[in-house]
């Protein structure tokens, strides 16, 4: 039920039960309805009001067309609500901020009051409501964004890149991880990022700031072998001879990758690899 002085909504369609106290003042216009019309003109102390109209409809829901906003202080941002079912009566809808030390709302224009977060509620008259969360930052200059010279890179296991990492307006102290560290690991060295293979597959490394405030850098690292690299340690060398001889003789796959023991690329592993691995190792190409 929605009240003022001189209008009564309500929607029910079978008129509440009430009593001689309920109203103080029968000479606004009653507004139920359009189906229930007839009700309310037999109904006790309903029937009392001066004028009964059939033309309300409530509100089955509001929407609002942002649920999040992001703001500097001083910046204003409109928020549109919307009512459903359109023909609702009366589309009146009220506005409030959970915090106004963070941000007012004034029929629907938001403005960043202070640094912090809040949320603004919208109200149908039928208290259907919707929200929309706000963050307010002090001031996008002081915010410190991490760069790298590269955001995505290829190397062999053991093997070591570094990133360089640079920032506005000032690089902070860096903290590293990996999203894979049995794939590539990385440490933080006099302000670069030092990362090294460890076997073959893809890791994120994320560059951040300790204090945590810095909106980080990523790179995708791939580490990947090369035919002949038998034993995997990123070296194509005798070691890796010895690797094929043994797999040879054993059938144990748990040590070697067998895609990079088919040398001369025949599709079998056999002796003639060994052989192939051998003249690449005399030749230099290893």
């Amino acid at each position: 039920m929605y009240l003022n002085p001189s209008n009564i909504y309500c929607y029910a369609t079978v008129p509440p039960e009430c009593d001689g106290y309920s109203f103080t003042d029968y000479s606004g216009t009653l507004h139920v309805p359009a189906s229930s019309l007839a009700l309310y003109f037999t109904a006790p102390y309903w029937c009392n009001f001066a004028n009964i109209v059939g033309d309300a409809i409530g509100a089955n829901s509001i929407n609002l067309n942002k649920t999040s906003l992001e703001l500097i202080t001083g910046d204003q941002e409109v928020l549109v609500a919307s009512v459903q079912p359109s023909n609702a009566n009366p589309k009146i809808i009220t506005w409030n901020s959970s915090n106004e030390d963070v941000a007012t709302v004034i029929n629907g224009e938001v403005t960043a009051i202070g640094q912090g977060e809040c949320d603004i509620k919208v109200t149908c008259f039928n208290n259907v409501e919707a929200y929309c969360h706000v963050i307010v930052k002090d001031n996008v200059a002081d915010e410190i964004t991490i760069y790298l010279d590269t955001n995505e890179v290829q190397m062999l296991p053991n093997h070591i890149i570094t990133l360089t990492p640079s920032a506005s307006p000032i690089l902070p102290d860096l903290t590293v991880s990996s999203s894979d560290p049995t794939v590539a690991a990385a440490r933080v060295v006099s302000n670069k990022v030092q990362v090294v293979g460890i076997k073959e597959g893809t890791a994120t490394i994320t560059v951040g700031s300790v204090d945590g405030t810095a909106i980080p850098a990523t790179c995708l690292v791939t580490v990947y072998t090369e035919p002949g690299d038998i034993n995997c340690d990123g070296f194509v060398n005798i070691s890796d001879v010895t690797s094929l001889i043994d797999y040879l003789l054993s059938g144990d796959e748990s040590q070697i990758s067998t895609k990079n023991a088919d040398v001369n690329d025949d599709e079998s592993i056999n002796i003639s690899d060994v052989t192939e691995l051998i003249d690449i190792l005399l030749s230099g190409n290893g």
